[in-house]
């Protein structure tokens, strides 16, 4: 309700107002959810800049919040969300651009929607595998997003999520709810980002850009599960 009464005072002063208003209030809210659920975050490389665009594996709504806590950003979300009760709305009016996984049409759209974000200079994050996985699962990037993006002067920052517990993976036929009362059972939650090295969107293909990004972030995975 708050997010939507804001949204109605900061429309009239334009879009890009809306937007930046939108953000800090995610930013804000992702800080007090990890905060209420004890998430402890350590991270390693560089925080993403501003006009980012982030591209990570995915285990969980866990780590919206781990992300959206560390940086300010926007994200691409599942259609059905916009028609849940208060969370949707308030998300639409704090700029989360929906997409219909199911629908080539839709998909690009949204994806379009990231790269004018990106353009404008929001940070947007990505999770081009388009499903969860376990810990120490490697990943297969889907080419949408790349190659809308290949030959533009955007600034891809590949990122590796890892929980110490595998119980953060939503993953299988755990419903939201039953999964999220177990995490909040947990009296912490650790995971670890790690930001590998920035690419730039212009000097490859969409294929090229794809392959490097998943190579990074799978190459950080298997470390990860050796060390383990």
């Amino acid at each position: 309700m708050f997010t939507r009464l804001a949204m109605l005072f900061v429309s009239p002063f334009g879009e890009m107002r809306r937007l930046r208003f939108g953000q800090a209030v995610m930013h804000r809210f992702f800080k007090a959810a990890a905060w209420l659920f004890g998430i402890q975050i350590t991270h390693e490389g560089p925080l993403p800049a501003p006009g980012s665009m982030v591209v990570a594996n995915h285990h969980s709504y866990m780590d919206i919040v781990a992300l959206g806590a560390m940086v300010p950003c926007f994200f691409l979300s599942k259609a059905e969300v916009s028609r849940w009760p208060l969370l949707g709305p308030g998300a639409a009016a704090a700029g989360i651009a929906f997409v219909k996984r199911d629908s080539p049409r839709s998909r690009k759209a949204a994806l379009e929607t990231l790269l004018r974000r990106v353009q404008a200079g929001f940070t947007v994050v990505n999770f081009p595998s388009g499903t969860t996985c376990r810990q120490g699962e490697t990943v297969r990037f889907r080419t949408g997003l790349f190659r809308v993006i290949a030959g533009t002067p955007v600034c891809l920052v590949p990122t590796s999520l890892r929980y110490e517990d595998g119980a953060a993976d939503w993953v299988g036929d755990a419903t939201f709810v039953g999964h999220l009362v177990r995490l909040a059972a947990k009296p912490r939650l650790r995971v670890h980002v790690a930001f590998h090295r920035p690419l730039n969107a212009r000097d490859s293909g969409g294929d090229a850009l794809r392959d490097a990004c998943e190579g990074l972030v799978n190459a950080s995975i298997s470390s990860s599960t050796k060390e383990g």
